[in-house]
């Protein structure tokens, strides 16, 4: 949700009821542009893109960290095939991760 879309109910000339674009809480607010509740939903909000890189960076690691020691086990049919199943689940949990970021779920 983007702040713009924020939920704002008017309730008189200087105050209004907004619901904060982070954390969901309704809040009191005298501006009527306010977005988020407290200084810490707003960090949290303009923090969101640099954590998603790092995770994804940090998958994308042990994908090929997987694949590439998968390699050093070849010849044991078994563990090869199991490295190489668990590389292939942390692509797809990469991908689904990265398209629920982009739908704007909300993460731990």
């Amino acid at each position: 949700m983007q702040a713009k879309d924020t939920e704002r109910h008017k309730i008189d000339d200087r105050q209004y009821l907004v619901t904060c674009v982070e954390c969901d809480k309704e809040f009191e607010a005298t501006r009527s542009d306010a977005s988020y509740c407290s200084a810490r939903c707003r960090k949290q909000a303009h923090m969101r893109p640099v954590k998603k890189q790092s995770t994804i960076a940090e998958m994308q690691r042990i994908a090929a960290w997987l694949r590439e020691k998968s390699y050093e086990y070849r010849y044991s049919k078994d563990v090869y095939e199991a490295m190489q199943q668990l590389a292939n689940t942390v692509n797809f949990a990469l991908e689904n991760f990265e398209i629920a970021s982009n739908t704007g779920e909300k993460h731990l």
